[in-house]
Order: C-alpha cells, then sequence, then structure tokens
C-alpha cells in the first residue's frame, strides 16, 4: 500500500443548457503499483460512470439533462494498490434547453471575372445542435434562382 492518489474534477461551464463534459484529472506515483486503476464518477452521491480503461491523467464524462435543476459531481480515483480519494464537489445548474446558433454559409465562385459561366459553390454548417438545415436558398440580383434539400443536393 502506498500513499492515495489525488484527483481534481472539472466542468467546462458550471451553467449550462443540457449537456456538460466532466473532466477527472488524476495522479498516482506513490506505492508499490502506481497508477489509477478507476475512476468513478458521480452525481448528487450516485455512481453514473466507471472508467477502468487508458487512464493516463485524465478522463472526460458528458452528461445530459432537459429538464431545469441543479445537480452536484463528483469524482473518486482508486489507484492499483487499492487506496481511493475524493475530488472536490462541483454543482451544474441545468437550463435545460438545447443550445443553437444561426447556420452559416459561405457562397464562392470558380470565377471572379466571367464571360458567360462560373461555377457557385455553397457551403452551410449548421452549429451546437446538428439538427440539420432544411432548406438552401440562392439568391441572383435579390431574386431567389434556385432551391436545394440539403438531403437530396442538386447545385
Amino acid at each position: 500500500m502506498g500513499d492515495a492518489p489525488t484527483i481534481e474534477l472539472a466542468v467546462n461551464r458550471p451553467s449550462c443548457r443540457q449537456t456538460v463534459e466532466l473532466k477527472a484529472t488524476f495522479d498516482d506515483r506513490e506505492g508499490a503499483h502506481p497508477g489509477v486503476a478507476k475512476v468513478e464518477f458521480y452525481e448528487d452521491g450516485s455512481p453514473i460512470k466507471s472508467e477502468t480503461e487508458r487512464l493516463w491523467w485524465s478522463t472526460e464524462y458528458k452528461v445530459t439533462h432537459t429538464a431545469t435543476g441543479s445537480h452536484t459531481y463528483h469524482a473518486v480515483a482508486t489507484d492499483k494498490d487499492g487506496n481511493a480519494t475524493e475530488s472536490n464537489v462541483l454543482t451544474v445548474n441545468f437550463e435545460g434547453y438545447r443550445s443553437d446558433a444561426m447556420p452559416t454559409t459561405t457562397l464562392e465562385a470558380s470565377l471572379a471575372t466571367c464571360r458567360r459561366t462560373t461555377k457557385l459553390t455553397i457551403r452551410y454548417l449548421d452549429s451546437l445542435d446538428y439538427q440539420g438545415i432544411e432548406e438552401v436558398t440562392l439568391y441572383e440580383d435579390g431574386r431567389a434562382i434556385a432551391k436545394e434539400d440539403p438531403k437530396f443536393p442538386d447545385f
């Protein structure tokens, strides 16, 4: 038996909409068998995840709640000698609604100056909630000239 491991728990944002990533950072360099063998994540005092593989110095776990409310989190690191240590306790306030941002688009022309024809490339992205884009409309001089369903592109 050696000294107990060290562990610290962090969260990417203490007040969030639906999802946070818990990150446990740990270390154990003492004892007959140095190294952490297991990290357990707890929510409101109950275990929610146990990790026993790829434990070099940290491990992450994503937690999602669609209802509003606060939850407390902590982690426990157990070293290869059987010593266990609890991390700090964090409180996360879930706001319950999904993060979403306006979709982004870019339009590129194959030729900046052309006589008759140029190829237009439209790139679009839906970020944060990744629910997708329903429709893309191409305008020329303020008038819609083409529409596309991103599921079946034909631009």
